[in-house]
């Protein structure tokens, strides 16, 4: 395994043989073929990463998504032996993406659980770097839903329960596309580890805007690779969110440290939108 340094990067990255990823989709397929299912054509992709520090932030955003895509799947395994190779893959995944978090001087695990997400909210991240498909190619039985901006931050590095994101023409696309009425009441949910976060937007001109929650006697503040959406469900009284009513998203923020916590360092990405 050669290694190579990212300058400002504090330590080398190992370069993995390309058997290794491959293995893994080998072995899934192989199952999916045991199973009686045919598995997915490989599609192509773009992706933006001009510089070092792109790439290695858009690196890390990929491999938490992927951790995502293995948790919010492994509730729809049935057969155990299926679950062994996919967790066993997905512990490969973790370790990836703590090594990328901590050259970027971000936490490795800030929070005790990962986050799962469904198989649209995957598809939605996972679908603005698809360029196609092989010709003949069975559709996919997911889908993408509007895509949701959200603003740079000006500080560097989101804060819980304190910094406002914004969601840029968020309200104008929502409404010119009958997603929602006028007036009609827009929350962003936030995802990090095992909880879910309900906030009411307030509309700014063509924007939306909410306030990142912080903590509570029955939640840790949200950290780390934070997912939002733009939804309908207000999180009470049985209004939960679901793709039902899921007006837009999947965008990604990093959250650091809130206030007083030492545990913070240097961040070279904080957000990412569906370009």
């Amino acid at each position: 395994m050669s290694r190579f340094v990212f300058p400002p990067f504090p330590f080398p990255f190992p370069i993995l043989p390309s058997n290794k990823p491959k293995t893994h989709v080998s072995t899934l397929s192989a199952a999916l073929t045991a199973a009686g299912a045919t598995p997915v054509t490989e599609a192509t992709y773009s992706f933006p990463a001009t510089t070092p520090q792109q790439f290695v932030a858009l690196s890390s955003i990929l491999e938490g998504v992927g951790i995502s895509a293995y948790l919010g799947a492994a509730a729809e395994i049935a057969t155990k032996a299926y679950l062994t190779v996919a967790g066993s893959i997905l512990t490969v995944e973790s370790r990836h993406s703590s090594y990328i978090r901590a050259a970027l001087g971000e936490s490795p695990f800030p929070k005790p659980f990962d986050t799962p997400l469904d198989f649209n909210q995957v598809y939605s991240l996972a679908a603005q770097f698809i360029t196609g498909f092989a010709e003949g190619a069975a559709a996919l039985p997911f889908m993408a839903f509007p895509p949701l901006l959200v603003a740079e931050t000006k500080t560097g590095c989101y804060e819980a329960g304190s910094s406002t994101v914004t969601f840029t023409n968020a309200y104008s696309n929502a409404v010119s596309k009958n997603l929602v009425a006028v007036g009609t009441p827009i929350y962003a949910v936030f995802y990090s580890g095992l909880d879910t976060y309900y906030v009411l937007t307030t509309q700014q001109g063509n924007d939306l805007a909410a306030v990142i929650p912080g903590a509570n006697a029955q939640t840790l503040a949200p950290q780390g690779q934070v997912y939002v959406v733009l939804s309908t469900a207000s999180g009470a009284g049985g209004s939960d969110v679901g793709d039902e009513n899921t007006i837009s998203g999947v965008g990604v923020i990093e959250v650091g440290p809130v206030k007083g916590d030492a545990s913070g360092g240097k961040k070279w990405w904080h957000s990412w939108s569906r370009w």
